[in-house]
C-alpha cells in the first residue's frame, strides 16, 4: 500500500511523481506521460483494454465506485502530490482495508476510494498489457501491431505470473523484445 501513502514520505517541495511497478519495460519517451495535465485530478492511470466491459461493471458493483470511468491498473501511476495531500487520509485507507474483502489489495483501494479522481490515459500507450496483444489488435481494427507498439507504446506491462526474466516464461514476441532491451542495457553498462 506504500504507493497510496507515498505523499506522507516524499518531500513537501515535490509536486508530482511517476510510480512504476517493477514488472514494466519502458521502450519510448516517458515525458509525455509525466507532463499530463493533472488539474483537479489526484492520479493519472490506465484502464486495461478488454473486448467487453463486464469486468468494469463487476468491479464497479464490487467496489461501489460508480463515478469512476473503469477499473484502473495501479502499476503505472502519475501522482499529483498536492491534490493527494489534501484528500488522502491514511485512516480512510486502513478502514477500507479492514472492512472489505480485496482481490487486488492496493488496486482495489485505489479504485474504490479515489477512482473518480483519476485521469484516464490510454493503456495502449502507457500501460500495455502484453498478455493482450490480440485484443489490442482487434479493438484497433488491426492498427495495434507489434511494429505499432514498438514505435508508439511507452510502457509494456508484464502483468500476471509470466515474466520474461524468468527462465520458464515464454511470452513470444514480448519476451524476445525484453531480452533484446536487456542485452542492449548490459552492453551499455559495461562500456
Amino acid at each position: 500500500y506504500y504507493r497510496l501513502l507515498a505523499h506522507r514520505y516524499l518531500p513537501q517541495d515535490l509536486h508530482r511523481i511517476l510510480y512504476l511497478d517493477a514488472d514494466l519495460l519502458c521502450i519510448n519517451d516517458l515525458m509525455p506521460l509525466y507532463n499530463v495535465d493533472l488539474s483537479g485530478y489526484m492520479y493519472a492511470s490506465a484502464i486495461h483494454t478488454n473486448l467487453t466491459n463486464a469486468t468494469d461493471v463487476i468491479n464497479k458493483i464490487r467496489l461501489q465506485n460508480f463515478d469512476a470511468d473503469g477499473y484502473y491498473n495501479s502499476g503505472v501511476l502519475l501522482m499529483n502530490l498536492d491534490e493527494i495531500r489534501q484528500r488522502v487520509e491514511p485512516t480512510d485507507i486502513f478502514n477500507y482495508i479492514r472492512d472489505h474483502i480485496l482481490l487486488l489489495p492496493d488496486q482495489d483501494v485505489l479504485n474504490a476510494l479515489y477512482g473518480k479522481y483519476i485521469r484516464s490515459v490510454p493503456d495502449e500507450l502507457y500501460n500495455f498489457d502484453v498478455r493482450n496483444l490480440r485484443i489490442y489488435e482487434t479493438i484497433s481494427m488491426g492498427k495495434c501491431t507489434l511494429d505499432w507498439v514498438m514505435k508508439n507504446t511507452v510502457i509494456l506491462h508484464f502483468c500476471g505470473r509470466q515474466k520474461p526474466w524468468l527462465v520458464t516464461t515464454n511470452h513470444g514476441k514480448f519476451t524476445a523484445l525484453y531480452k533484446n532491451y536487456y542485452q542492449m542495457m548490459s552492453t551499455i553498462s559495461k562500456n
